[in-house]
């Protein structure tokens, strides 16, 4: 009879132990900061698809034959709060005003903004172009200057919140060029008035890229 050969399993000893959790550690440290930059960029390219839709949304409303609705998007150039001297690509400045801004986060305990509202109030035609907007948009629910409060899941949520520099992101805001007229799809902050940060459609800024 052939006898049975026992071969006792010690285990892993503490050494072993110490040294695969080292490589761990290294490779962890290694990959983290890669797998951190995947995820800034895709929370970015989200945003960058939201603001080409509220671009979009903007043009479409802008050839609307209207006349109330075509004077709300020249009437923009009558008001002076929210006006900002922004720096194109080439260093070359140009002016912006403010036409519609909601917000895309969380504000302290709620939602607040969620949908898209004139930038001007007291501005009658303006009013008539950002409903003609919303409703492109699918935020017609908004329209006639109603203030939505409340989390929605057609609301516009904000996917990157960091600070790149120049502030944190909290709002979407449509500016009209006052150069040549055209929409652009900023994210900024609200300090009283709306402020530009980052220019995401067209021309998409550095930190957004």
């Amino acid at each position: 009879m052939v006898g049975k050969v026992f071969v006792k399993n010690k285990g892993f000893s503490l050494v072993e132990l110490i040294i695969v959790i080292a490589i761990m550690a290294i490779l962890s440290a290694a990959l983290a900061p890669a797998i951190i930059r995947y995820i800034d960029k895709s929370r970015k390219g989200v945003d960058l698809e939201c603001a080409k839709t509220i671009y979009d949304a903007a043009c479409t409303a802008m050839a609307n034959s209207n006349e109330d609705i075509a004077n709300g998007w020249d009437e923009v150039l009558k008001y002076n709060d929210g006006k900002f001297d922004v720096t194109d690509e080439d260093g070359e400045t140009y002016t912006i005003r403010p036409v519609a801004w909601c917000r895309g986060i969380q504000k302290g305990a709620k939602w607040e903004n969620t949908f898209f509202k004139p930038a001007h109030n007291q501005s009658t035609y303006e009013v008539s172009y950002v409903d003609d907007f919303l409703i492109v948009l699918g935020q017609e629910l908004a329209s006639g200057n109603k203030n939505y409060n409340g989390y929605y899941d057609d609301m516009l949520k904000m996917r990157y919140k960091k600070d790149s520099g120049k502030g944190k992101p909290e709002c979407w805001i449509l500016y009209r060029r006052e150069d040549n007229g055209f929409p652009e799809v900023w994210i900024g902050y609200k300090n009283g008035v709306v402020r530009p940060a980052y220019r995401l459609y067209p021309n998409t800024c550095p930190e957004y890229r």
